[in-house]
């Protein structure tokens, strides 16, 4: 661990002694490719799609207690290994952002509707469901379920808030 790492791992330990509050979001970036459900409803209509996604970057949010994130602290400081920190976080963490960078409807497994009730201003010139129209004219989106096929991501940088002052940690 260098020096200005050691400095402000400190520097965090004394604001988390002060305050009870924290607030973490961890930046991973790198591909995460697999396969989803989602659904579209409109009051008692809905459509469920299988999909295709992939995306390079997410932003997780951490809940983490003060003392827990003090003894993380701790831990890398004694072992003067900042990997100790970093890797701290690495579960018990909820999917707050990701980038949409990609994503493709393969497959439509579920419509509530039959084909006659389905409006016009979701079909596409084909009378296909067009899910952009779908967004356009009121349809909530939900995912149901998701499957990671694989996962090439890693930290590449933490913030941490505590009070009205913000820490931010690169990965290396």
């Amino acid at each position: 661990m260098n020096k200005e790492q050691k400095n402000k791992l400190n520097e965090l330990l004394e604001a988390l002694k002060k305050s009870d509050k924290n607030s973490i979001e961890i930046l991973y970036e790198g591909t995460v490719a697999g396969v989803e459900s989602v659904m579209y409803r409109k009051g008692d209509d809905d459509l469920s799609y299988f999909r295709n996604f992939e995306y390079y970057s997410q932003t997780h949010k951490v809940d983490a207690p003060n003392e827990e994130l003090i003894d993380i602290i701790n831990n890398s400081i004694e072992n003067d290994d900042y990997s100790w920190f970093v890797d701290g976080f690495s579960e018990d963490s909820e999917l707050s952002h990701k980038d949409n960078c990609e994503y493709d409807n393969y497959d439509l497994d579920f419509c509530s509707m039959d084909d006659d009730e389905i409006p016009e201003e979701i079909l596409d010139e084909d009378g296909g469901i067009d899910v952009l129209k779908l967004e356009d004219n009121g349809w909530s989106f939900e995912i149901m379920d998701e499957e990671e096929e694989f996962d090439e991501s890693e930290i590449t940088e933490i913030s941490i808030s505590v009070d009205d002052k913000q820490f931010t940690f690169k990965s290396h």
